[in-house]
């Protein structure tokens, strides 16, 4: 089995001047684009690295919901593909969401209530100022985007993953259902999703259960994650269930592979949002959770058909990042 990790070689993390004045950055690191398919962990994962000094978080820009003030761009689709033959204008509307983007988002996410959000933008507001903070993007709708991300901006992604039960019990306790005419209005996306186009244009005309559109959307995203992992050996690839079973020491290396400062102020973070303390199953939007209660949350989920279902349905993919056994 490949590694679940993959250090980041430090020549690839340096980008172009015009990019770097473009997003309204001094530091040279370049970006770090938190991505992976949607409940993958990645509201964690980018609050968790955002405690990092000199660091600003940059929230779901291509999440089709965000209101008009916080993005300079329309995504159109739920996982939007940019690529080559994108429209150039692109490229400087995301640099304009980047560099202009509220700061206050990040406050509310990491501390909720008038007084802490006052305090700690306060204490972080120097940054912002400056322009000199690095940016953390966190965006999971912007997985297919990725390598034109880190292309036009030198981004450096962390690509989470998340075995099938648990994101697949996930979307059903939120009952988020996924409309697959976003991927087959994308001609280009299809191209790179072949082995499962005839199957999205089904889905797209007639739309399954939960169950079996979390089974397709998830192989459509880790299908084309394993191509990635293939062709860009300097990207991070992290499983969400080894973060979550030792919190501290997965974010210490994760924080080493892109390059951020992982002190004792960062440990005692990760243990206040992760630690036991916390409760077992997430309430509403947040990222405080007993992490390693969580990994068996789906246990209580879902019903023996549909495990079933879901790992006949993964099998082929599911293969290429964890064992038969690891659930």
């Amino acid at each position: 089995m490949r590694a679940a990790w993959k250090p980041l070689h430090d020549k690839k993390a340096l980008f172009a001047d015009e990019a770097r004045k473009m997003i309204g950055l001094r530091d040279r690191r370049g970006p770090v684009l938190v991505t992976g398919s949607h409940r993958s962990g990645t509201t964690w994962v980018g609050s968790v690295l955002s405690s990092a000094p000199a660091t600003r978080l940059v929230f779901e820009p291509f999440n089709i919901h965000l209101r008009n003030e916080q993005r300079n761009f329309d995504p159109r689709h739920w996982y939007l593909y940019l690529h080559e033959d994108s429209d150039p204008a692109y490229r400087a509307s995301i640099a304009s969401t980047i560099k202009d983007y509220p700061y206050w988002q990040e406050a509310v996410l990491l501390r909720p209530g008038l007084k802490p959000l006052a305090k700690y933008a306060l204490r972080r507001s120097k940054y912002v100022l400056r322009r000199s903070s690095r940016v953390i993007y966190k965006d999971p709708l912007a997985f297919f985007s990725a390598e034109w991300l880190a292309a036009h901006f030198g981004m450096r992604p962390v690509v989470m993953i998340r075995h099938p039960r648990a994101f697949v019990s996930s979307l059903l306790v939120k009952g988020w259902n996924f409309d697959f005419t976003n991927l087959s209005s994308q001609p280009k996306l299809m191209e790179t999703l072949a082995p499962f186009r005839e199957q999205i244009a089904a889905y797209a005309r007639r739309q399954p259960d939960i169950v079996d559109q979390g089974i397709l959307l998830w192989n459509c995203i880790y299908h084309r994650a394993d191509v990635y992992r293939e062709k860009h050996p300097d990207w991070v690839f992290a499983r969400h269930e080894d973060l979550s079973r030792d919190p501290v020491s997965g974010f210490r290396a994760l924080f080493k592979a892109v390059d951020l400062h992982f002190g004792p102020k960062q440990a005692r973070f990760v243990e206040q949002v992760s630690g036991s303390h916390n409760p077992s199953d997430q309430d509403g939007f947040g990222v405080r959770l007993d992490s390693r209660k969580n990994l068996d949350n789906w246990k209580k989920r879902l019903t023996n058909e549909q495990i079933d279902r879901i790992d006949r349905g993964t099998e082929t993919v599911c293969a290429r990042f964890y064992e038969p056994c690891e659930a």
